[in-house]
C-alpha cells in the first residue's frame, strides 16, 4: 500500500488554506519500484508552491506532480467533475486529472510527502486487458473542447500513447500496440504512421522510453 509521511497532512492543510480557490490540491511523491526509490519529475522548481497555471503542459512533462494517493479535492467540485468513471481500471485516474484542470483549478505543494509502491506487474497485465481510459475518451471527445484545450490534451494524449506504446513494444504486446495505433489515428495520422514502422524497430530499443513513464 501507499504511504503518508507524518508530516503529509500538515503541507496539505497548509496548501488548502493558503490556495483557498483552487479546486484540487496536490503533493509531489517519492516511488518505489522493484525495491528502488526514485523521485519522479515534476516541471516545477523545488520550492514550488501555489496555483499551477497550464496543468496540463506541466503533467505532459513530468508525472509526478499528481497521482491519486497524494490528491484532495473539494467535495463540490469532485462531483461535479463525476468521479472516476465506474468500471474502469486503466486511465481512470489521468482522465480525472485531465477533466479536472480543464474545468477547475489545481495548486500544488513540492513536498514529496507520499511514498507510492508501483505495481510493474499490474501495469503489464491491463496492456493485455484494455486501452487506458483517458486515450480512448479524449481521442473521442477531442473534437468538442475548445481550441486552446485541444492542443493542450492533443500534446498530453499523443505523448501518452508513444509511452504506453514503447512500454507495448517492450513487453512484445501486439494487440496492445495495434489498438492504440488506430485510436491516435484521426488525431495524428503522422503519429500513426510513425507507429505504423516503427513496428520494425527491435523491442530492446524502447525499454528506454517504457522507463521514462
Amino acid at each position: 500500500d501507499d504511504e503518508w509521511l507524518p508530516h503529509h497532512t500538515k503541507y496539505l492543510q497548509q496548501i488548502v488554506l493558503d490556495e483557498r480557490s483552487a479546486d484540487l490540491y496536490t503533493l509531489s511523491y517519492s516511488m518505489v519500484n522493484d525495491g528502488k526509490k526514485r523521485s519522479p519529475k515534476v516541471a516545477l522548481p523545488d520550492a514550488y508552491t501555489g496555483i499551477v497555471e497550464n496543468f496540463i503542459s506541466v503533467y505532459s512533462n513530468g508525472y509526478g506532480i499528481i497521482h491519486s494517493s497524494t490528491v484532495c479535492f473539494k467535495k463540490e467540485f469532485f462531483i461535479k467533475t463525476g468521479g472516476f468513471p465506474e468500471g474502469e481500471v486503466s486511465g481512470e485516474d489521468i482522465y480525472l486529472w485531465l477533466i479536472s484542470a480543464l474545468n477547475g483549478t489545481i495548486a500544488f505543494s513540492h513536498s514529496r510527502t507520499v511514498i507510492v509502491h508501483k505495481n510493474e506487474i499490474l501495469s503489464k497485465v491491463r496492456r493485455t486487458e484494455s486501452i487506458p481510459y483517458h486515450i480512448n475518451f479524449f481521442c473521442a471527445k477531442l473534437h468538442t473542447l475548445d481550441t486552446n484545450q485541444q492542443k493542450e490534451i492533443k500534446r498530453f494524449i499523443l505523448k501518452n500513447i508513444v509511452i504506453h506504446w514503447a512500454a507495448a513494444k517492450a513487453e512484445k504486446n501486439t494487440w496492445f500496440r495495434r489498438e492504440i495505433r488506430a485510436q491516435c489515428k484521426d488525431i495524428s495520422y503522422t503519429l500513426f504512421l510513425a507507429l505504423f514502422f516503427s513496428e520494425i524497430i527491435p523491442s530492446v530499443l524502447f525499454n528506454y522510453l517504457k522507463a521514462s513513464r
